[in-house]
């Protein structure tokens, strides 16, 4: 079924659990070696430092650049310049996992598996609020899923995907009411990523493989395009199955087609997709990461430490990257052209900054306690 091309059915409710200081403690952190992670957590008491105005441990002033990550149920942020832990804040029980997280100046969000999304201030390293999704779901007792939450200077957004649900969801910054928008999507589709760059809200499903382009304030849906590729035919586009991952740079819309194996480029305003890159070269059926945030776009694979760099305005292939050789093993995170690297030993407690142009190692950031995925730059 194609979606609608008009928008329909919004609703506004507030779900949210009222949450008061928190206890800033983390103990007895066990748990899986996701991006940038590792297992076999060790505990760490206290809240950590302030990002303040003078200088950190290593004598270097802040940056206002967090590094942000979950460990067994606290989250952390480290600043990138003074290495000071900047945020420590208790958000969820070790009975509950995060699938997603992302950040804005203000606040950071997070998508947990019990369908609830988590707010927390930046400033104050205070939980603001549990968000709970569950009733916008057609059969509330039914199992949710929250693949994807992106954040912007006054909303956090969300899909829920449930029992003959997936609705797009926009969280209020202050108030923490929920709107949601059910027939944005099509009802076959499942989410692959979410991103808003101030003007859109960019959403990519699979199975229905689709780029949908809709309003941040008021979720209307205000266009499509279909990058699903016919059978036999790499370079056509069209109502066809696919999946695969989104990046927004600051000139074109990128998606990652792994079932087609190529790189799409779409434009922001007309939404016309084109090939950018042919892809076949590539084992696209692994762990990856696709990420792009003020620049270029990067694709790093998990298992072979091998990260490629395209064009943030053609899509067109710049350069690799052998992550191995230059003492690094995946990638975290890009910003600008600093990409953020998980070590070679696969250590969860510190992160290599390296740039783009050079290749070079410009610091290593100690964390006090194991990193686990979600782990974010903001």
């Amino acid at each position: 079924m194609r979606t609608m091309s008009w928008f329909v059915g919004l609703a506004l409710v507030s779900g949210v659990t009222g949450c008061g200081s928190d206890d800033s403690s983390e103990t007895s952190n066990g748990g899986s070696s996701g991006t940038g992670g590792a297992a076999a957590h060790a505990g760490s008491s206290g809240t950590g430092g302030s990002s303040g105005t003078g200088g950190g441990s290593n004598g270097a002033k802040p940056s206002g650049l967090t590094i942000f990550s979950m460990g067994y149920t606290a989250l952390q942020g480290i600043d990138t310049g003074s290495h000071e832990v900047v945020l420590h804040a208790t958000v969820t029980t070790p009975d509950v996992e995060e699938s997603d997280m992302d950040a804005s100046p203000s606040t950071v969000w997070i998508a947990r598996d019990n369908g609830t999304v988590t707010v927390v201030d930046r400033g104050s390293q205070k939980k603001l609020a549990d968000v709970d999704v569950t009733p916008f779901a057609k059969d509330p007792e039914e199992s949710a899923l929250l693949p994807a939450v992106a954040a912007s200077d006054d909303a956090g957004y969300t899909v829920l995907e449930s029992y003959e649900t997936i609705s797009v969801l926009r969280i209020d910054g202050n108030t923490f009411d929920v709107t949601a928008a059910p027939d944005v999507l099509d009802s076959v589709g499942h989410t692959d990523g979410m991103r808003v760059d101030g003007k859109d809200l960019w959403v990519l499903t699979e199975n229905a493989f689709e780029v949908v382009k809709l309003d941040p304030k008021t979720l209307e849906r205000r266009d499509g395009v279909w990058v699903g590729a016919p059978p036999g035919d790499t370079k056509a586009f069209g109502d066809y199955t696919g999946y695969g991952e989104l990046a927004i740079s600051p000139n074109a819309v990128f998606v990652l087609d792994q079932y087609s194996s190529r790189l799409i480029r779409v434009n922001k305003e007309s939404l016309e997709p084109n090939v950018a890159d042919d892809l076949s070269d590539l084992d696209l059926d692994t762990s990856l990461e696709f990420v792009s945030r003020g620049g270029d776009v990067y694709l790093g694979f998990n298992e072979t430490s091998i990260v490629l760099r395209f064009d943030g305005t053609t899509g067109a292939r710049i350069r690799t990257y052998d992550m191995i050789a230059l003492g690094a093993s995946s990638i975290i995170d890009v910003h600008g052209s600093s990409l953020f690297m998980a070590p070679a030993d696969f250590s969860g407690r510190k992160v290599l900054e390296l740039d783009a142009d050079t290749g070079n190692t410009l610091q290593t950031i100690p964390s006090p306690t194991e990193m686990e995925y979600p782990v974010i730059v903001r």
